[in-house]
């Protein structure tokens, strides 16, 4: 047997045969799936159990004709064991031999009929030649499916999976070869039950899960190509647009996945997410994702964590119940709880943990998210203030983006009472603001008095204490203050940058004038200490 191109032809086996057994009358008729070929009993009754059987019972008719109407390969296939049998040389592709060998299965083509039986031929055939090559073993597993339990009966299926494995670990290990995705587009042709085996045995034999999670993400980019889309237009049609057979693939790729940080991006995790919630997978399935994304949501961008809401009833535009659950198991596998947190520094720098960075990064990433859905008139306060509490005080270095978001929020909500701007407002580390926040806080209309009081006593005592420390410092800065309240609107422009964000503007006359906020601030002094000598 050799082995030729993969578009090889056989000729019509019967052409063949009558060309070499001229000199020899045909005297049986084998009838495979409706196709009729006139051939001779002795070649085949020596050759196989089955055939042996059939002729001797159908010896009593006076045409003898048997059928084989279960033959794996149908006609094609039996055209080839019958040349085999003439003992004429095959030469086969790896499709077609996965259907002789079945074929010789069946057709019980053993040794006991003479050495090299068409079973030992195509067995020996299949192991050194097909499973030695990648390509081979991919079309012999593909063949695979299509007789399904012949295949499995002989294990060809579980063979063909290992043989492609292997050549995948030896390739991972093989330093020369760069890239470790070169395998993904081949698997595609697999169904996805074949591919699920395949990364099963993966996994099983210890192949790197950053290639493994590269591979799934590829094969459901390719079957599910609309999951990369940021937002869906319409839910509605998505829901009922999507087969079972899609929705099961999507369920299948949370399963699969091996659950580690940073093994696809969150960008793409995200699509899958919303999908996912989109066409109302199991729960599980989309727990799970927001899982993944929790754990590396220190990655995410603001992009990745605007998900619209797909709920019917439509409380808010964003899911922010969602984003809520992510960010609680970012803090929870970083051990973030009260008891454990962190130090502070006088500057408002933390230390003592070796996560400072995904928490810092985390809690900016938030601020950002607070200020994108602060805009939304269906967000209650207590959702808000939820979403504040979700990040540790101790996460953000400043409260600038915080300040910011709430800002944001009042602006958008107008009708709130005074009790529910002081509520959230409470959320605010004054101490953690800095001066071009507090400059900007002071002649904000929108915060309520009590703040506006606490913060320009907070400011009135950082100032004492710095002109004790340091008085020549001090002078300096109050000679300079003036000019800082003058340009308080361009200081916080520019930390408003920092911060990723631009700054919501008030409406005309809701900032007092930069020249009435010193003074604002000296008529608090000067209440202040009038209560205080009463």
């Amino acid at each position: 047997m050799t082995s030729p191109s993969e578009d090889y032809a056989s000729d019509f086996v019967v052409h063949c045969i009558r060309n070499n057994m001229l000199q020899y009358r045909t005297d049986i008729v084998v009838d495979v799936g409706g196709t009729l070929m006139d051939l001779q009993k002795l070649p085949l009754s020596s050759s196989s159990r089955v055939m042996e059987k059939l002729i001797a019972e159908a010896e009593s008719e006076e045409r003898c004709s048997i059928q084989l109407p279960e033959l794996p390969g149908g006609a094609k296939i039996f055209e080839l064991v019958a040349k085999f049998c003439y003992g004429q040389k095959l030469e086969l592709t790896a499709s077609e031999t996965v259907y002789l060998r079945c074929a010789a299965e069946y057709l019980e083509m053993t040794e006991e009929y003479g050495d090299g039986n068409l079973i030992s031929e195509t067995e020996t055939f299949l192991n050194d030649v097909i499973l030695k090559n990648w390509k081979d073993s991919l079309r012999a597993l593909r063949t695979c499916e299509k007789i399904f339990n012949f295949a499995e009966e002989l294990s060809i299926t579980e063979r063909c999976i290992e043989s492609l494995v292997a050549q995948v670990f030896i390739r991972e290990h093989d330093k020369s070869i760069e890239s470790l995705d070169w395998w993904y587009e081949d698997v595609l042709s697999l169904s996805f039950p074949l591919y699920k085996r395949l990364i099963s045995v993966m996994e099983i034999r210890c192949i790197k899960h950053e290639t493994i999670a590269g591979s799934i993400a590829f094969y459901v980019k390719k079957y599910l190509p609309w999951l990369t889309g940021s937002h869906v237009k319409n839910v509605a049609s998505l829901r009922k647009s999507m087969s079972k057979d899609e929705k099961f693939l999507l369920e299948e790729f949370d399963r699969l996945l091996p659950m580690q940080s940073g093994l696809v991006p969150t960008k793409f995790l995200s699509g899958v997410l919303r999908t996912a919630m989109i066409v109302q997978a199991n729960p599980s399935c989309i727990s799970n994702l927001e899982k993944r994304i929790g754990m590396q949501l220190d990655h995410a961008t603001l992009e990745d964590l605007l998900m619209l809401s797909t709920s019917d009833s439509m409380e808010t535009l964003y899911d922010v119940d969602c984003v809520r659950r992510i960010m609680a198991h970012f803090f929870a596998m970083h051990h973030v709880i009260d008891s454990a947190s962190p130090c502070s520094t006088d500057d408002g720098q933390l230390i003592g943990s070796s996560s400072l960075t995904p928490l810092t990064m985390v809690a900016k990433l938030i601020d950002g998210y607070l200020a994108k859905v602060a805009c939304d008139i269906y967000l209650k306060p207590l959702k808000f203030q939820e979403l504040v509490d979700a990040v540790p005080h101790y996460a953000r270095s400043l409260d600038d983006g915080l300040y910011h978001a709430i800002d944001v929020y009042l602006k958008s909500h107008p009708w709130l009472v005074q009790s529910e701007r002081q509520q959230l407002f409470r959320l605010l580390d004054i101490q953690k603001l800095s001066t071009a926040a507090c400059t900007h806080a002071t002649q904000n209309e929108r915060l309520p008095l009590r703040i506006l009081f606490q913060l320009c006593f907070e400011q009135l005592h950082l100032s004492t204490t710095d002109e004790r420390e340091n008085p020549k410092v001090v002078k300096v800065e109050k000679n300079d203050m003036p000019i800082q309240a003058k340009n308080s609107s361009t200081t916080w422009g520019s930390v408003s940058k920092r911060f990723g964000f631009n700054m919501c503007s008030a409406p005309e006359g809701s900032v007092i004038d930069s020249h009435q906020g010193p003074r604002k601030v000296e008529r608090l002094k000067e209440k202040h200490e009038k209560v205080t000598r009463k």
